[in-house]
């Protein structure tokens, strides 16, 4: 990777016309691609499936995608936001059932309470399935998508608990 360039083969030079049609305007057999800089490591990410890396791997690759809306970006940024925001659902496990306790103490079951946390989990991560489904589709950026239904759960949950406090 580091000795040369990398070379395409049948590579075509397209440019736009001001009209906005695009013109092919010379063909090369085999062409010598400067401009374009590869290592081992952009080479195995490029080709890895975007659920399969880690975190800060991800993130690298959404910072260099930019507001590309290919499809190769967008399930990167999927998988991105999925994985930052995956421990936030134990966070919301955990704290889901507080403004009941606060509110009816011993009078309900505790089983009742465990059942409403698991009810309201499921339904939430249908939301969120539903959103990155979404999200998939490049017509706007995904990250919207994938944060709405988090920042919905934080907004009730904080008017949640200063109506208990």
């Amino acid at each position: 990777f580091q000795d040369r360039s990398p070379e395409g083969r049948g590579v075509d030079v397209v440019e736009r016309e001001p009209t906005g049609r695009m013109r092919k305007t010379a063909s090369y057999p085999s062409f010598e691609l400067s401009q374009l800089h590869l290592t081992k490591e952009t080479v195995k990410m490029s080709m890895a499936d975007p659920r399969l890396l880690s975190i800060s791997q991800l993130g690298t690759l959404v910072s260099r995608f930019g507001l590309s809306r290919s499809e190769r970006a967008t399930e990167t940024t999927v998988a991105f936001f999925s994985k930052l925001f995956s421990p936030c659902l134990a966070c919301l496990a955990l704290l889901l059932p507080a403004p009941c306790c606060f509110r009816f103490e011993r009078r309900l079951p505790q089983t009742l309470l465990v059942f409403l946390s698991l009810a309201f989990l499921f339904s939430f991560m249908l939301i969120v399935h539903a959103f990155e489904i979404l999200a998939r589709i490049p017509i706007l950026r995904p990250s919207p998508f994938l944060i709405f239904p988090w920042a919905c759960a934080l907004f009730i949950g904080i008017r949640r608990m200063q109506r208990v406090v």
